[in-house]
């Protein structure tokens, strides 16, 4: 899934349907641009699916 736009400042909350994965552990990577003085994130999180 890819999500681009512009978000307010603090936790902004991005649905995701997982009804097609199976049960497990998954790995989220979230990359952003355009922060202060041209830099860049990223950061790879966990996500449990349980069904």
């Amino acid at each position: 899934m890819t999500y681009q736009g512009v978000q307010n400042a603090g936790w902004p909350k991005i649905g995701y349907n997982a009804s097609a994965l199976s049960s497990g552990m998954y790995f989220c990577r979230v990359t952003m641009e355009g922060l202060e003085r041209g830099g860049k994130y990223q950061s790879v999180g966990k996500m449990v699916v349980l069904k």
